[in-house]
């Protein structure tokens, strides 16, 4: 309530009360929304509290809950506090190092290694796609529905996560769809995926097989799969933050290849 308040007095141009709400708000979730420690970054910075700024966006940045906007707001701040921005990327890449091997440690902790059920699907043009021709190489299988919000919420982030191993032969994204109620669910999907751009190599679960034997309780869930066929990581839901994903799957892939 305090975050949304605090959104719609900064649109007003209430300022002083928007940055009162906004700060309630970052510290009743514990700095843990990427989107609203932005929003109170972007008020305290036209405050000109800036060295306030400075450190938000420091704390922020350093335990990964920042967005991608934040990088050019604490360039600001720091040059204000700094008097110039000389030493502003080497700061910025100590600060992204230490939220990258704080995720690592985290996802350490997450590592599995189980055998992954086997499958046999169709893709949208007929091939077969097994688990079986997929050893060999690291898989993520991304289980997903046209209906599902989150689901597509997470393909912009997805796709530039898909573009970027895009020549990494030892590397495979596989989009399953399932969970759909629709006549034509192959249709469906194409239509989605050719409307929107997406690069993805999409199969098909008609009859729910497969989300079932991986044991899936809510979509989207990916299973990261190394390359003898064994689940190392499984990531449930989205929570709107692209650049959280994709450091996220950064480092999976790194750890399981």
């Amino acid at each position: 309530m305090a975050a949304t308040y605090g959104k719609i007095l900064a649109e007003q141009g209430n300022k002083e009360e928007a940055l009162e709400s906004l700060e309630k708000a970052v510290k009743m979730s514990e700095g843990s929304d990427p989107e609203l420690n932005e929003s109170y970054a972007e008020i305290l910075i036209e405050q000109e509290q800036f060295q306030k700024a400075f450190d938000e966006l420091s704390a922020f940045i350093e335990e990964g809950n920042s967005t991608d906007g934040m990088k050019d707001l604490l360039k600001k701040a720091f040059v204000e506090v700094k008097g110039e921005a000389q030493d502003y990327q080497a700061y910025f890449d100590q600060l992204d190092q230490a939220a990258t091997d704080r995720l690592r440690e985290e996802l350490r902790k997450e590592m599995m290694n189980k055998p992954a059920p086997s499958f046999s699907l169709e893709d949208l043009e007929g091939n077969v796609v097994s688990l079986e021709n997929l050893k060999g190489r690291t898989f993520i299988l991304d289980f997903w529905a046209v209906w599902c919000g989150p689901c597509v919420s997470s393909f912009p982030g997805m796709k530039r996560v898909v573009e970027k191993y895009r020549d990494d032969p030892s590397v495979e994204f596989l989009f399953v769809i399932t969970w759909e109620n629709e006549e034509d669910e192959k249709k469906h999907a194409q239509d989605y995926i050719i409307k929107n751009d997406y690069p993805f190599h999409v199969l098909m679960d008609y009859e729910d097989n497969v989300v079932g034997a991986f044991k899936v309780r809510g979509i989207p869930t990916k299973f990261i799969v190394d390359k003898n066929g064994n689940i190392r990581f499984t990531k449930i839901g989205y929570d709107g933050n692209d650049e959280k994903l994709i450091k996220e799957l950064d480092l999976m892939i790194e750890m399981v290849k």
